[in-house]
């Protein structure tokens, strides 16, 4: 269970490559996720914990406040992980 975690936040960055690059192929797309993301999965996983507080809110409005605040919160933080990632590259 824990190896598929930490290769789900390999693959973390795949809809804003793809995105913001079309034309590359699905292997490249992976590759380059898994380039991004490499040494920096630790520090996504803690700003995902960030977010713990937020979403037990959420389950506490029957997902209401996950609807209109935290999914375009969380999604929104992902949006500016990619692009700080992608400007160290």
């Amino acid at each position: 269970m824990i190896p598929g975690i930490i290769k789900s936040y390999s693959y973390r960055m795949v809809p804003y490559i793809i995105k913001d690059e079309p034309d590359l192929s699905a292997k490249e797309v992976l590759q380059r996720s898994k380039e991004l993301m490499r040494g920096h999965k630790w520090h996504t996983f803690i700003l995902d914990l960030s977010f713990l507080g937020w979403i037990i809110l959420a389950v506490l409005t029957l997902g209401v406040l996950s609807f209109f605040w935290v999914d375009p919160y969380i999604k929104s933080t992902d949006a500016a992980l990619y692009s700080v990632l992608k400007g160290e590259r």
